[in-house]
């Protein structure tokens, strides 16, 4: 089965306008998994790369964004945690924050808003399109216990589920020693 990658219109959802510039970086949605450690994810502030980026169809159908951070320091080093940013639902509509909240995060991820501005995007199931740029971006991820509306923390086969809060670009030589919550 192949995607249909037309579902976002990248160009008109990348624009990038004057206020999108303002604030700080805009808090996540997803939840993450933990990669080569044992235990559960600490939660915490934390150097982190971008590994890999991917573009697809979810479970239930809507069409996204993976993004997959590498911890490179503190309690949680070498370990990794997936960010999933929703784009439309599986009727094809677009979600109504998903633009921003993608440009944001390419924004955090250290992408240059000319770079944004002109953004292609994927042109089918293997081609990533601009996203190939923010491979390996070095970034500062803050990772919290992640819960439901009504304040709970999210649980799946028992454990507590950690999910990417933020993430704000970093120059290759900062360090960012984890922050116990």
């Amino acid at each position: 089965m192949s995607i249909n990658t037309n579902k976002f219109n990248w160009g008109e959802a990348l624009k990038v306008e004057v206020g999108d510039l303002s604030g700080p970086g805009t808090a996540a949605n997803g939840s993450g998994k933990g990669g080569a450690g044992k235990g559960p994810m600490p939660t915490g502030t934390f150097a982190a790369f971008v590994k890999e980026v991917k573009h697809g169809t979810f479970k239930k159908g809507s069409y996204g964004i993976t993004l997959t951070y590498v911890i490179e320091s503190g309690a949680a080093k070498n370990r990794t945690i997936n960010e999933y940013i929703v784009l439309t639902k599986a009727d094809g509509t677009n979600l109504e924050f998903s633009a921003k909240k993608l440009k944001q995060r390419l924004m955090n991820l250290g992408l240059p808003i000319e770079k944004i501005n002109a953004f292609k995007g994927p042109r089918n199931e293997h081609d990533l399109g601009d996203f190939r740029l923010v491979i390996g971006a070095p970034v500062t991820v803050t990772i919290a216990i992640d819960k439901d509306k009504d304040g709970n923390p999210r649980e799946y086969e028992g454990r507590v589920q950690r999910r990417v809060a933020a993430v704000y670009s970093r120059e290759v030589g900062e360090t960012t020693e984890a922050v116990a919550s």
